[in-house]
Parts: structure tokens; C-alpha cells; sequence
């Protein structure tokens, strides 16, 4: 299935169970491309420590494609995602997906690509 901001969430979310969940992934911290298989190492990682129930996903912009799970979002959700050192995580609820700053614009570099759009929600 196929969720863009506005629609398409709420076949994800009754699979799940949820009305609100996270996309969130291990690759790439802060935005910057990881190895291969550092970045396999550490999704598999987020896979044992997520709660279940969660589905894979994936996600993509132009060129850039990152591995990433689908999981309720809780406060472990949103601990983890801190934790592998993710900038933001795209929150799913009936209106659609929509991006969460999970940092300060400070802990990320001025030429990122979504920082125009990037409030301070730490």
C-alpha cells in the first residue's frame, strides 16, 4: 500500500491496530548515508527492541531509499527513533503522514534537505 501526506493511512493503521503510528528507520543517522551493511546491522538492531505489532516499509526521495518500519506510536516508538539518532519520523494518523522534527534545527546541518520546513520540536 502506498501512504502519502493526506491519504492512504488507514488501511496501515487498522492493520496495526492503531490510530496513530511512526515510520521510522536505524539507516542513515542524522541524514547521512551509513554503509550497507552497518545500516542492515542496525535495522535489524531496531527490529528486536521495537513492541509489536510493526511492518516493514520503506521509504524513498529521488535517489535516496531507506529500509523502515511501520509501529504504533508510543513513547518507546519515538525513544527509539532518538535512539538510532534520527532526525525526524513521519507520523501516520487517519489524515495522512506528516513529518516530526525529533531534534532542534542545530543538531543537523544547515544545507539538509528539509530544513526549510523544520520547526525547533524537540
Amino acid at each position: 500500500m502506498v501512504v502519502r501526506p493526506g491519504g492512504g493511512a488507514g488501511r496501515a493503521l487498522a492493520l496495526l491496530g492503531t490510530r496513530r503510528a511512526l515510520f521510522l528507520t536505524a539507516e542513515n543517522p542524522r541524514g547521512r548515508r551509513w554503509p550497507a551493511g552497518l545500516n542492515r546491522r542496525r535495522m535489524a538492531r531496531m527490529a528486536t527492541l521495537l513492541p509489536r505489532p510493526w511492518l516493514p516499509a520503506h521509504s524513498g526521495l529521488g535517489q535516496w531509499r531507506e529500509a523502515m518500519f511501520l509501529a504504533p506510536d508510543t513513547p518507546r516508538t519515538r525513544l527509539l527513533a532518538r535512539r538510532f539518532a534520527q532526525a525526524a519520523v513521519l507520523v501516520l494518523d487517519t489524515r495522512g503522514a506528516r513529518l516530526h522534527w525529533l531534534a532542534c534545527p542545530q543538531a543537523c546541518p544547515d544545507d539538509h534537505k528539509l530544513a526549510p520546513a523544520r520547526p525547533c520540536c524537540a
